[in-house]
């Protein structure tokens, strides 16, 4: 089955319907079963962060979710959580809420926040090599790879800019609803 996006839900790792790159960002071929080094890497921090975002998505309206719910129904630790949702609540994502009824939720809708603005604000830079951003042009030696890293930013942020939190939201309400959630 072919994804609509070129990662899933949960670990931003799918290239296609039969790759995706594995925890130690390795890609693996399902049908030759060969690996390849990955040049784009998400930290568990963009990965994490975007869960988070995704299940708020998923009861936006509802009221606020709190930290220990979020944590429980992804399978994040709630210390290092409640850091991703200050981080987010800092970069105008979330809205947090003290007190017995409080929680967290989302400030925009969910169609409004692009994957783009996100992993920027989550993983900081999009460029696959560090030196892509340098103000000088980088490092000697180095020009005549720009361009090939500069489209290889370009395509990622392209992507990334074309999905937003409410179609990862909405693939996960399909995954669920076909009965892949285990929750305990």
């Amino acid at each position: 089955m072919a994804s609509a996006y070129p990662f899933p839900i949960r670990c931003l790792s799918l290239l296609s319907a039969d790759r995706w790159v594995s925890r130690r960002d390795r890609i693996v071929d399902a049908n030759t079963k060969h690996y390849r080094w990955s040049v784009v890497k998400v930290s568990t921090k963009g990965d994490y962060g975007l869960r988070a975002l995704v299940e708020l998505a998923l009861h936006y309206g509802q009221g606020p979710l709190q930290s220990a719910e979020i944590a429980s129904r992804q399978g994040i630790p709630e210390p290092y959580l409640d850091q991703l949702l200050t981080t987010l609540r800092r970069a105008g994502f979330i809205r947090s809420m003290r007190g017995p009824q409080g929680g967290h939720a989302l400030v925009r809708p969910p169609d409004q926040l692009k994957l783009s603005e996100v992993m920027l604000v989550l993983e900081g830079s999009l460029s696959p090599i560090g030196w892509l951003d340098e103000p000088n042009g980088g490092r000697p030696g180095c020009e005549a790879q720009r361009p090939v890293w500069e489209a290889v930013r370009e395509a990622t942020f392209k992507i990334l800019d074309g999905v937003t939190i409410a179609d990862l939201a909405e693939k996960e309400r399909q995954r669920v609803g076909a009965g892949d959630r285990y929750v305990i």
